[in-house]
């Protein structure tokens, strides 16, 4: 009888080391989170009343690029990291939206413009860029459908200074018909170059960029 206390000790201190081991396997298990130095990640704060808007990483450092708390959405152009396009949407439950539609920034968001020319509604669930070509974009509007619109002509790689030397292949962004226009369907040399559009950019060894601009057509131009 007198063994029971030395039992119910015995079996509490079992239990806490069995309890220890475990966290300390938990430990061992979990992931260590850390954001790779070398990448540039961007975040997207929803409805956050102090930190709402896009925040960059970048070099270890962590920046706010544009401050709208309702902001929900962010698009990267794939063939120009520089181009950003953000949406915003508070799903209101009253008249009255705080939704200021769509940001479009060219300059990697050092600077932002309101692109809603031709939105009956500012309240968004998404915007991308076509992948089949990036010039074109899809806004998903809070009601109202789907809409399709363009990014415009930039400088490719730029901006570059005049007077100056421009490459060929740097012809501007904007897509067929706004920057380039190409007669043939047939993405002729460099396919990884610039593969969204249909301009023909061979290797070229002894030119000053290392490419050019072939297989040139009649109607064909570049800006």
């Amino acid at each position: 009888m007198d063994q029971g206390p030395g039992r119910t000790a015995e079996t509490r201190r079992r239990r806490r080391h069995s309890i220890r081991r475990s966290e300390r396997c938990l430990r061992r298990a979990r992931p260590k989170w850390q954001f790779p130095r070398h990448r540039t990640l961007h975040l997207v704060s929803y409805k956050d009343w102090n930190n709402g808007g896009i925040h960059k990483y970048e070099g270890g450092n962590l920046s706010r690029l544009i401050e709208d708390k309702y902001i929900r959405h962010l698009a990267i152009k794939p063939d120009e990291p520089s181009v950003l396009l953000a949406t915003t949407n508070d799903q209101p439950f009253h008249d009255q939206t705080n939704a200021a539609g769509v940001y479009l920034s060219t300059d990697g968001g050092q600077t932002w413009n309101l692109e809603n020319n031709g939105l009956p509604v500012l309240r968004g669930s998404f915007a991308i860029f076509n992948p089949h070509n990036p010039s074109e974009l899809v806004f998903a509007s809070d009601g109202r459908g789907f809409f399709r619109g363009g990014v415009g002509q930039s400088a490719y790689n730029g901006p570059h200074t005049i007077p100056g030397a421009i490459e060929c292949e740097f012809y501007d962004n904007g897509g067929e018909g706004v920057a380039f226009n190409e007669v043939d369907t047939a993405k002729n040399g460099e396919a990884t170059f610039r593969p969204a559009d249909g301009v023909d950019v061979p290797n070229k060894a002894n030119a000053s960029n290392g490419k050019a601009v072939g297989w040139t057509n009649d109607g064909e131009w570049l800006e």
